[in-house]
């Protein structure tokens, strides 16, 4: 009999969420220079996500809405704390081209649009109420 964890144990078991369902839920794992959470699947979970490392946000993001987010697409912190993965703090965007790089000063992307002119055909909105 197996006792492995799952992904998603894994996962939150580098979640503080003493903050409550409203508050920041603090990444307590590994963390990029930049001040991101970073958080490696594994091996056997490629049939769900890439087995390399993804930051922790966007993984957050996953196991709460299935929506596994494209190159184009990106969350931003409504509460400013990058090391935050409520899904009610994260906000859904889309960028309008393919940056070259990630300057923030000359990214050129798009937040909410409601037109259909990005390529994401059933684009997540704001998660609201979602809890683990």
């Amino acid at each position: 009999m197996s006792t492995r964890k799952t992904m998603r144990d894994r996962f939150f078991s580098k979640v503080d969420k003493k903050e409550g369902a409203d508050g920041c839920w603090l990444w307590s794992g590994a963390t990029r220079g930049s001040g991101v959470g970073v958080f490696t699947p594994g091996k056997e979970y490629t049939q769900y996500y890439n087995p390399s490392p993804v930051a922790a946000h966007r993984m957050s993001y996953f196991l709460h809405t299935g929506h596994k987010l494209t190159r184009r697409e990106y969350l931003r912190h409504t509460c400013g704390n990058t090391l935050c993965i409520n899904p009610n703090h994260l906000k859904y965007c889309v960028y309008k081209t393919k940056p070259k790089h990630l300057d923030v000063e000359s990214l050129d992307y798009l937040d909410d649009d409601p037109t259909p002119s990005t390529s994401v055909s059933s684009r997540p909105t704001r998660l609201e109420s979602l809890h683990n």
